[in-house]
């Protein structure tokens, strides 16, 4: 119950910003569920020791509060013979967490990237608009005049500003320009077939 709980609190925070981000992009609620449980082992790697040692200081609390473990000292018990369980317990949440850290964490995040990549760059192209200044791009402004010819992906007459330097603004203009995706390299090309 402390694993779930705790493993709950950690979760929200991020949980809430990447529902907000990808929810306001359209992204399917399937695809938010995967994205949910990747996101889960960043807070396994914490929360399965803490809940080890709720469970250990509650379960040795009880047997401490109720005299429990003075009648098993009594009928002859060692009190190492008491710490196998505890020792045993906390060996398994070790391993656990190691593979968590290890590998568990290394995976998810790799996913969770592609996921992420994969969704929102698709979701790019349907947001860019004929006639509408795009400026979701980091010093970038896409300015696509018509949509192109059916059956071919991307826009037509298509204005790219790149104002990463305040003093000076480049103008690349195309009769065709597109997005592609690079998903080797994890990047997000804007191609031009022809200058004007």
């Amino acid at each position: 119950l402390s694993l779930l709980i705790f493993t709950f609190v950690l979760e929200l925070p991020p949980l809430m910003n990447e529902l907000e981000r990808l929810l306001a992009k359209g992204v399917p609620w399937p695809t938010v569920g995967r994205i949910i449980l990747l996101l889960s082992p960043q807070a396994l790697g914490l929360t399965i020791l803490m809940a080890l040692l709720v469970g250990l200081l509650i379960g040795l609390g009880l047997l401490s509060t109720d005299r429990e473990s003075v009648a098993l000292l009594a009928c002859g018990v060692s009190p190492y013979r008491l710490l196998r369980p505890v020792l045993v317990l906390a060996g398994l949440a070790t391993a656990a967490t190691m593979y968590v850290m290890i590998a568990a964490i290394p995976d998810a995040n790799q996913k969770y990237r592609e996921i992420l990549f994969a969704t929102l760059s698709k979701k790019v192209e349907s947001d860019v608009q004929p006639r509408v200044f795009f400026q979701e791009f980091p010093n970038w402004v896409l300015y696509p005049r018509n949509e192109a010819e059916p059956g071919r992906p991307g826009w037509s007459d298509v204005l790219l500003a790149n104002t990463s330097k305040p003093d000076t603004v480049e103008l690349f203009i195309a009769r065709h320009g597109r997005i592609v995706l690079d998903s080797v390299k994890r990047l997000l090309r804007i191609g031009a077939t022809a200058n004007l």
